[in-house]
């Protein structure tokens, strides 16, 4: 028996945020409470992967992250940067005399960055993965679609989520004082200072949370970071923490914090001099660059081992359906709602499909309830297209989907009714916004 137990394989599940400028791996074996991060260099907590390919063309050869930036100015090696920018807009990359598709080579560097985990651990035992970015909208899961299916990525669960849903994962594991209160997040690279308001709602049932996020261009600085002349330096200092201490003000002035997170390497620098001494009165500081990755590997243990289990809590953020959806149906005799989609999930995730059977007329109502209280919306679907039967004679498939965190999309496809009727396969669609 304990021989067996000591050779059972080992399951982990990842969280990869995958950043602007900067990328990280976190990861967890099943059952153990903190995730780690995967360090690029041994014996130290380095953890950012650049978000970078280079190219020499001379052996016609690809490199990452910081051997990229190691060939460029060794080798003189074509720089690819800006990966998620090139992927969203989907414009071919020309690099040398060569174009490239930009998805896949945002996908040539997760691959690559994939390949530091057999320092940590064995591939084929990853039981689940969930990607994290700044922002989850449509292109973005279009481009984290397209990267799974170009790497055939060897585990069976992968997940995408925000910034904002890995914060909310990350706090809850985290001691209840840390988030008695609100919780201040401020992400920075010395870009876009983004900043997340996450709080919870005690007084409902499961308790609500929410994540307000906000972006600020003022402290925002070439790729390189800060000048390296100390006269100009130390001015690009003052200014910064002149700036974040107007930002941070404004943010928190007439509420109550438990705790804040500076999170990025533009923190790094010893400049939060005036904004720091107000972010510590009365409040718990960390400072770090993790959250994010490790955030999103407990959201990616979540969803392996609980999904479905109510944990009390409920996240909604922009990405969430926050609309119950469904029609009323005659169901043993009784008209009741029959639910299709159900709110609380990420858009991008919501799909699903019912059969039905036509009673009579030709239309239907979709009904969709805010999750937040109000009255529902009737939504009507025209049947004009289907084959004129008798009542009772026709069966449905109804099919729901979100394009968008507010549009829906469904589609009606005519099943028949056997031998009596058969099916004309005829399909009709509607788009609807929320």
């Amino acid at each position: 028996m304990m021989l067996r137990n000591a050779n059972r394989a080992k399951g982990y599940v990842l969280g990869y945020d995958l950043g602007m400028s900067f990328s990280q791996i976190s990861f967890m074996e099943l059952g153990a409470s903190v995730p780690k991060t995967l360090s690029v260099l041994t014996g130290r907590e380095v953890y950012d992967i650049p978000t970078l390919l280079a190219r020499r063309e001379d052996i016609n050869q690809w490199f990452f992250g910081r051997e990229a930036l190691k060939q460029i100015e060794d080798s003189g090696a074509i720089r690819v940067d800006r990966l998620i920018e090139l992927a969203m807009t989907g414009t071919p990359v020309t690099v040398g005399a060569q174009e490239y598709d930009p998805v896949s080579l945002l996908a040539l560097f997760v691959k690559r960055s994939l390949s530091l985990l057999s320092m940590e651990l064995d591939a084929s035992h990853i039981r689940a993965m969930m990607f994290t970015t700044a922002q989850m909208d449509a292109r973005m899961v279009e481009v984290l679609r397209g990267i799974v299916k170009a790497l055939q990525l060897p585990m069976k669960h992968v997940f995408f989520q925000s910034y904002a849903e890995s914060f909310y994962h990350y706090m809850l594991r985290q001691d209840r004082e840390l988030w008695q209160h609100q919780v201040l997040a401020c992400d920075y690279h010395y870009e876009l200072l983004r900043t997340y308001v996450l709080q919870f709602n005690a007084h409902t049932t499961p308790v609500v949370a929410t994540v307000e996020e906000q972006t600020f261009t003022d402290m925002e600085f070439n790729m390189d970071g800060l000048p390296e002349d100390k006269i100009n330096r130390e001015k690009a200092l003052s200014m910064l923490d002149t700036s974040f201490f107007n930002t941070v003000e404004s943010l928190t002035q007439g509420k109550v914090f438990s705790t804040v997170y500076l999170l990025g390497n533009g923190f790094k620098d010893n400049w939060m001099k005036r904004s720091l001494e107000y972010l510590c009165r009365t409040r718990k500081v960390f400072q770090g660059s993790n959250l994010f990755s490790k955030g999103a590997t407990y959201a990616a243990g979540a969803r392996l081992q609980k999904e479905g289990e109510k944990t009390g809590f409920v996240l909604l953020d922009a990405e969430k359906l926050r609309f119950n959806l469904g029609i009323m149906a005659h169901v043993r005799g009784k008209e009741q709602y029959c639910g299709i989609l159900d709110g609380g999930c990420n858009w991008y995730e919501a799909s699903a499909a019912a059969d039905v059977i036509l009673e009579h007329g030709d239309s239907f109502f979709i009904q969709a309830t805010p999750l937040t209280g109000g009255i529902a919306k009737s939504l009507a679907f025209s049947l004009q297209g289907l084959p004129e039967r008798e009542e009772r004679t026709t069966r449905l498939s109804i099919a729901m989907e979100m394009l968008s965190v507010n549009r829906l999309k469904v589609t009606v496809t005519d099943l028949g009714f056997g031998e009596y009727a058969p099916a004309t396969g005829t399909v009709l669609t509607e788009e609807y916004e929320l």
